[in-house]
């Protein structure tokens, strides 16, 4: 039973990958969207690591299938968690509502940040494609299915927006994931 479900979860992922996925959109807000995926995930993620949250100012309104956002804010969640797991770390998860003026559109900023090693260089550039996680650590024990960070983009450019890598400080990765705010 959890084969076949497993099975079917990473062919849902690649329907939706391959933008062929059934699909039904509803207005979602982010902040709620943000804290009830942290409590689910509570659970899942390493007892070292706690999840820190900074929510916007108000409803930040999207419009959006609710399985493929949470899928996307729980891949960007979990892998950052993964890797912040080897030591006590906090992942810091931001959102933020920006509105440049009267005519332009209003967007969300949804910002993931880890504690952990880093994206290395060599992987930067293809990061966000398919099978990739299985890469950057060829000893992992776990390397997954490969589709969390190709299907989370696929998924934030089919609604507008975007999923880009930001430039790494001293330590960990930033995900930062733009959204069309609804109107």
């Amino acid at each position: 039973v959890k084969a076949s479900v497993g099975a079917n979860e990473l062919c849902n992922q690649m329907l939706a990958y391959a933008g062929r996925g059934a699909r039904t959109t509803e207005v979602l807000d982010c902040n709620n969207l943000v804290v009830e995926i942290g409590g689910l995930l509570r659970v899942a993620i390493s007892k070292k690591v706690s999840l820190d949250y900074a929510l916007g100012d108000g409803p930040l309104g999207i419009v959006a299938d609710p399985g493929q956002i949470r899928q996307v804010l729980m891949n960007l969640i979990l892998n950052a968690s993964e890797a912040t797991a080897q030591r006590p770390g906090v992942v810091h998860i931001e959102l933020l509502h920006l509105h440049e003026g009267p005519d332009a559109p209003a967007w969300v900023e949804l910002r993931v940040r880890d504690a952990g090693e880093g994206v290395p260089r060599a992987c930067e550039r293809s990061i966000f494609q398919a099978f990739e996680r299985g890469a950057l650590d060829p000893a992992d024990p776990n390397p997954g299915v490969g589709l969390g960070l190709a299907l989370a983009r696929g998924l934030a450019r089919d609604l507008g927006g975007d999923l880009v890598l930001e430039p790494a400080g001293e330590r960990g990765a930033s995900f930062l994931l733009t959204l069309a705010l609804a109107s």
